[in-house]
């Protein structure tokens, strides 16, 4: 499964959840995921045990269905008075319906922003989707960079238009 894929597979098995649905009016259930593709699950304050028992057992047995993008022993689950206030951030509803639960998805990233902001170029017949590689690693050193440069002199030989953009934080 792909970094990219993880939501909408969340989005799939919560909406064969009961659970979802008896979330409580003005309470919110939101879903953090790291630059690691850790998900964790943030339960709002005052929530009745059964449905907390739902959503634990939820994390602990279903959540799992989305590695390798869990924490290795699966997701995690935290209790809102349990965390300091995360900082201010959009959050973005994980249900787009008429009426839909109140869960919600924070990303938060490196330097603090949010790539589900970031929008597809529409594709038309007119124009051509954008075709776009990655070269990530946590790990520095390992000739990222030489490779994208090598990728990038061959792909402008062949007559392809290249973009280059560096991302290293330091």
């Amino acid at each position: 499964m792909r970094y990219d894929e993880v939501v909408p597979a969340l989005r799939r098995l919560l909406e064969r959840e009961k659970w979802v649905t008896a979330l409580p009016k003005g309470k919110k259930l939101v879903i953090n995921r790291d630059i690691k593709g850790r998900i964790s699950f943030i339960l709002p304050k005052g929530i009745k045990k059964s449905l907390r028992t739902d959503i634990e057992s939820f994390v602990r047995n279903r959540a799992g269905e989305l590695a390798p993008w869990v924490h290795p022993e699966g997701a995690r689950l935290f209790l809102e008075e349990e965390l300091p206030a995360m900082p201010a951030g959009p959050e973005f509803p994980l249900f787009e319906k008429d009426d839909p639960p109140p869960v919600y998805v924070v990303e938060r990233l490196l330097m603090g922003n949010e790539w589900a902001t970031v929008r597809d170029v529409p594709c038309t017949k007119r124009t051509r989707c954008p075709e776009r590689l990655v070269f990530f690693s946590v790990k520095g050193g390992v000739g990222r960079s030489t490779a994208l440069a090598a990728t990038a002199w061959y792909l402008a030989k062949k007559g392809k238009r290249v973009l280059v953009i560096d991302m290293d934080f330091q």
